[in-house]
């Protein structure tokens, strides 16, 4: 029995029903407990990249067709028809509100997308083995992803020592220190982590090892509190959940295509990598990495003046610095607070959000200062009164 269990046997068919199963379930419990950044709240903002005009009971229909197609996903044997309608439903989103270009939701984009080509059947294994060799590879694109990432941003220390911050509390300066000193290593084991899930002799450790990762990266980012990006938590048990049904154990199948592509699925994996590479001039500057904690907050600075045309409820998120000469506001809590999740803005979408506080507060804004620190850029505007 411990056996079956560490190595199951399953057919090609079975892990992609699973595999559609555990999407649909971490996308209607990321939507369940993010509710109020799919519907239109009270104050914090949609940013479009393409105005519609629509008024905001469209938000409330895309909301409903969502859900429909997600149960659908969820229940149906052959769910094509919901998964493609899921599809188009968060495309829709992230298109209505730029904020929602988050690599979670763009991991389960692309999985849909991979899924759409499938047709549920077992008439033809080349065509089912496609999909599920894309999926696989679209999951270690992910740790290769976070790799270069990780080295890019990382290994200064800062980002990594703000990631596992929540350890001081339960360690001795020397257990932080030596953790601290972790980081030269975590590129290479998530380097080894695609490898080995490759290779049969070592693939159970490298399964084990990358659930390691991501429960300690969930550990650490729940004990941000109140904070926590709730959809990033949900996705790291989806991930922990796609390694061991898409690499755990035996693929029973009497004849096994390890190499076999379509040109969909090939079209499909290479609009991802392309989608990838230039997805910061349309999308938000975020890391695509296991710690993506988002600790670095996104100020707006304002003025004393501009502070009090702000509503109370907004206020709550501002302070003062020692001069009472500025205030600064932070729409990272801003965000959290009101959305439950935390989106990492560009510079377009401050600008935006700047826009909004303006129209609806009175308050002029403009972009003054730009802070580039070690290749993390952190966008300042001021709001004139």
């Amino acid at each position: 029995m411990i056996q079956q269990l560490i190595n199951p046997t399953l057919n090609i068919s079975q892990r992609l029903r699973i595999v559609k199963t555990i999407l649909a379930l971490s996308l209607i419990a990321s939507v369940c407990f993010t509710l109020n950044w799919w519907l239109p709240v009270d104050y914090y903002p949609k940013m479009a990249l393409y105005d519609f005009s629509f008024n905001q009971i469209a938000d409330y229909v895309l909301l409903s067709i969502l859900s429909v197609s997600l149960i659908g996903v969820l229940l149906y044997r052959s769910p094509r028809f919901f998964v493609f309608l899921s599809t188009l439903c968060l495309l829709f989103a992230v298109f209505t509100d730029t904020a929602k270009g988050q690599y979670w939701l763009f991991f389960y984009i692309g999985v849909l997308f991979l899924l759409c080509g499938h047709n549920w059947r077992i008439d033809n294994p080349r065509r089912y083995s496609s999909v599920f060799t894309a999926i696989k590879i679209l999951v270690c694109l992910i740790y290769v992803l976070s790799a270069i990432q990780f080295l890019q941003t990382s290994v200064n220390g800062s980002v990594w020592l703000q990631f596992i911050a929540p350890l001081e509390k339960i360690c001795t300066p020397e257990q932080h220190k030596y953790i601290l000193g972790i980081r030269y290593a975590v590129p290479l084991i998530e380097l080894f982590v695609v490898v080995g899930l490759f290779v049969n002799r070592i693939k159970m450790a490298a399964i084990v090892i990358g659930v390691c990762l991501h429960l300690f990266s969930f550990c650490l980012l729940l004990a941000e509190t109140p904070y926590a990006n709730t959809a990033v938590l949900i996705w790291n048990f989806c991930m922990i959940f796609l390694l061991y049904f898409l690499f755990a154990g035996k693929t029973g199948e009497q004849k096994i295509y390890t190499i076999s592509f379509n040109l969909y699925s090939t079209l499909i994996l290479f609009l991802i990598i392309f989608g990838g590479l230039v997805k910061q001039d349309l999308f938000p500057e975020n890391k695509i990495d296991l710690m993506q904690s988002n600790t670095n907050e996104q100020f707006i600075y304002l003025k004393q003046g501009g502070k009090n045309k702000l509503p109370l409820y907004i206020q709550y998120f501002t302070t003062n610095n020692a001069d009472n000469i500025y205030t600064r506001l932070s729409v990272t809590k801003w965000c959290a607070n009101e959305t439950k999740a935390q989106p990492v803005l560009n510079n377009k979408q401050l600008l935006n959000l700047c826009g909004v506080l303006k129209i609806y507060c009175g308050a002029d804004a403009d972009i003054v200062l730009s802070i580039q620190e070690k290749k993390n850029t952190e966008i300042v505007a001021n709001i004139y009164h």
